[in-house]
């Protein structure tokens, strides 16, 4: 099985079992002193219902398994259409789409920051495919939890564990897409010589960040995982011998012969390999 088979059988199976602090205000006091006239009211602070942070319309923003963050689009690598909402509302009813599926569901506080979601399953008599039918079963209830403004639904079935991270707006910002649009041009060596671990790449669309080991598996089985470049022009990436330049114009490393630019994007850099393989994949590496 090649490795993008590899991959997209993992995600598969992670989209298969998809849908399968209080602040409690105290009364504050008066004064102790004796004052003239009558004594003045006590106030007391609003209380925060813990269920509020949960209520509102929410987006797919990222997939986590097996040591990796997934985000971007997840369609290109799963070969179909791979969106995913969640609705809370106050009265504790809401609903949960994948694609263009919908099912109902009802929803309560288990503690302060978890909720338990019992999807309902309705008959509907229509013929075709049903996005949900496979992957959520009547009356099925699911954990999420509100964590860093979003909500993180844990999953786990025989053969996979993960979550599922919604935000209100479907981006992580802790996990941006990588995009070479994004990237800098580098023009001195000193922003390059030294060693780099692989931490990111952008295959198909879908940015994944994470272990440099389980990365280094969906670009070949590399168990060498950085990219060491040398003053002499001289480089090592994941094991294999290159070289490097650096002008005014920007930084490459020679692969045979095919130049790529090596550029500075977020915190590290980044490789696009689009022209040395034929197909959309960055590597993005950091110090």
């Amino acid at each position: 099985m090649s490795k993008g088979d590899s991959m997209k059988r993992h995600l598969t199976l992670l989209w298969a079992v998809l849908l399968g602090v209080s602040m409690m205000g105290l009364p504050a006091c008066g004064g102790s002193g004796k004052t003239e006239g009558a004594a003045p009211a006590e106030v007391e602070e609003a209380k925060v219902d813990p269920a509020e942070k949960f209520v509102g319309e929410w987006k797919m923003a990222a997939m986590q398994f097996q040591g990796m963050t997934v985000v971007g689009e997840f369609s290109m690598i799963l070969d179909t259409d791979a969106t995913m909402n969640l609705t809370l509302s106050e009265d504790g009813t809401g609903s949960m789409t994948m694609n263009e599926d919908e099912a109902s569901l009802t929803w309560e506080l288990v503690d302060d920051e978890t909720a338990a979601l019992t999807v309902v399953r309705e008959e509907s008599g229509d013929e075709g495919s049903d996005d949900l039918e496979s992957v959520v079963s009547e009356d099925d209830t699911l954990n999420i939890t509100y964590q860093d403004d979003g909500l993180l639904l844990e999953l786990k079935d025989e053969e996979t564990e993960g979550s599922v991270l919604f935000t209100t707006d479907g981006t992580a910002p802790a996990y941006p897409v990588l995009s070479i649009d994004d990237a800098t041009a580098i023009t001195s060596a000193d922003d390059l010589v030294g060693e780099w671990k692989l931490t990111g790449m952008n295959f198909f669309g879908a940015t994944m960040y994470g272990e440099a080991e389980t990365l280094a598996e969906m670009v070949g089985d590399s168990a060498d995982t950085t990219l060491v470049i040398s003053e002499d022009g001289n480089a090592k990436i994941m094991g294999e011998d290159v070289t490097w330049s650096v002008g005014e114009e920007g930084a490459t490393i020679d692969f045979g012969g095919t130049e790529v630019s090596l550029v500075s994007l977020g915190e590290g850099v980044a490789i696009d390999f689009n022209e040395v393989i034929g197909m959309d994949m960055v590597l993005l590496f950091t110090k």
